[in-house]
Formats: C-alpha cells, sequence, structure tokens
C-alpha cells in the first residue's frame, strides 16, 4: 500500500472529491485527519473510514483563516505523530495564490517550533509556486530527491 503507516490531511472532506479523496487515502493505509468548515460533515467521513477498518479523526476548520489552519495542523499532529502528506480541496475565497502566500510562512514555522520540516520537494514546490504565481493547467510537477519520481500535484486555484 502507498500510504502504509502514513498520515494524511484532506481539507474539504465532509463531501464530494475531499471525501473521496480522504477514502483513498485510507484504502492506501494512511490514518487521516478529515477536515471541513463543517464539523458534523467531516464526523460523517471519519465515520465511514471507521466503518472500513480505517482510523481518523474529525476537525472543523475554515481553510481561509490563518489560526484555523495552524489549529487543523497542531491537531493532526498531536493525533497521529506526524503530517505526511495533504490533499487540499476546500474552496478558499481569494485565490489559491494569496492563501499560500499568507499561510506557508506559519506552515514552516510551525513545524520548525516542532523540531521538523516539510521535504525538500515540498519546499521547492511551493518556493517555485509563489515565484511564478500561476499553475500550468492546474497541476505542479512535484520531483522527489530520494527517488527521482516525478509526478503531478493537482491544487486548486
Amino acid at each position: 500500500m502507498l500510504l502504509e503507516g502514513k498520515v494524511g490531511l484532506v481539507t474539504g472532506a465532509g463531501s464530494g472529491i475531499g471525501r473521496a479523496t480522504a477514502l483513498m487515502f485510507v484504502r492506501d493505509g494512511a490514518r487521516v485527519a478529515v477536515v471541513d468548515i463543517h464539523l458534523s460533515a467531516a464526523e460523517e467521513t471519519a465515520a465511514m473510514i471507521a466503518e472500513q477498518g480505517g482510523t481518523a479523526i474529525a476537525i472543523a476548520a475554515n481553510v481561509a483563516k490563518a489560526p484555523d489552519v495552524e489549529a487543523m495542523i497542531q491537531k493532526t499532529v498531536e493525533a497521529f505523530g506526524a503530517l505526511h502528506c495533504a490533499s487540499n480541496n476546500a474552496a478558499v475565497g481569494g485565490g489559491f495564490y494569496q492563501f499560500v502566500e499568507a499561510h506557508y510562512p506559519s506552515l514552516v514555522g510551525h513545524l520548525a517550533q516542532q523540531d521538523k520540516s516539510l521535504l525538500d520537494h515540498v519546499h521547492r514546490e511551493f518556493k517555485a509556486y509563489l515565484k511564478c504565481g500561476r499553475l500550468e493547467h492546474g497541476f505542479l510537477w512535484v520531483r522527489c530527491d530520494k527517488c527521482h519520481f516525478e509526478r503531478p500535484v493537482a491544487l486548486n486555484c
């Protein structure tokens, strides 16, 4: 399983693509933080995951608000001890670029306080995105430093 032993965070996971992504993460072996602006929707997805034998926590967060973003990351790390991957499906008013620009330093700072950091290729992904401020066809290409595997990463903007 691709995500065996990993921890994922999925925003917008109370319905639609976000819910499907959270369920897919679990099928691939991950424990998942299910995040949605509506706690009841996140709890419903987390219950579906539990019914399938997976492990999930439900978190209410408005990803357009920095304190909510910081709290969802902190709750995930507190619950599972790590955060390995994320799928951001929640809509953010004002555009994805502005969201990343506003919250990326906070994420990096939060992880640094815990003596942790993002993987090098994730740092490069966001630095490149912030430099150009746009995505080609809605995708960024990410290359793993260790195995050199390249894959497109879908982002909403």
